[in-house]
């Protein structure tokens, strides 16, 4: 298959798409305003006019016509959108299909410290695109909850995990040297957590939780 990505080339998110399918021999395009290498794949990079920051998004709309016309030239089997209220957004207005747009969580969740108006333009992109998009992929049960949530039939969304390699990441496979070096005694519980300090991932109530 020929398969095209609308999504940041230098997320390890996208990274993890496309070498998937890159090992298992389908062509693979990725279409980004982030300038990055991604073995295997064709990177097509959209380069934006250096502007004010708060600049960025009208111009990434403005973009579309020329994102489309890319678009049409790869002429791929299926399109793919990462993350709703960005690349999922311009992948619903090029309205190709069949379109597959997957949600990263904070595109779709509720984040306090966000304007009330923020919060009704992000609702409004996610509904829209939703409705756009063939299939729509989570990484977790409560986001294929919330996008039930939102409307949306079962049967077009699709739960796909992470996961990890059992291999690398055993719990029977513990490192004496490295919690010594720590300063970390050998019987004790080790919690790790690898999100960033944002308000969206709650860090806080799991430091509150471990006691």
């Amino acid at each position: 298959m020929l398969i095209c990505y609308l999504a940041d080339a230098s997320s390890v998110h996208t990274h993890k798409w496309v070498r998937y399918f890159v090992e298992r021999g389908h062509e693979i395009h990725v279409i980004s305003f982030e300038n990055a290498k991604i073995e295997g794949a064709a990177v097509h990079f959209f380069k934006l006019p250096v502007l004010v920051r708060n600049a960025t998004f009208p111009l990434k709309i403005m973009s579309i016509y020329g994102i489309k016309t890319l678009i049409n030239r790869i002429e791929p089997d299926v399109l793919h959108s990462h993350y709703l209220t960005n690349y999922g957004l311009f992948g619903a207005l090029c309205g190709f299909h069949p379109f597959i747009a997957t949600s990263w969580g904070s595109d779709i969740l509720t984040v306090k410290t966000e304007s009330l108006i923020i919060r009704w333009i992000k609702k409004f992109i996610v509904l829209y695109v939703m409705r756009k998009a063939d299939i729509i992929t989570v990484d977790a049960k409560s986001l294929l909850e919330k996008v039930v949530g939102f409307g949306v039939a079962p049967e077009k969304i699709k739960l796909i995990s992470h996961g990890v390699s059992l291999n690398e990441f055993c719990a029977h496979r513990r490192s004496s040297e490295f919690r010594k070096s720590l300063g970390i005694a050998p019987d004790s519980k080790v919690v790790i957590c690898s999100r960033r300090l944002e308000p969206l991932y709650d860090v806080e109530s799991l430091v509150k939780a471990i006691p």
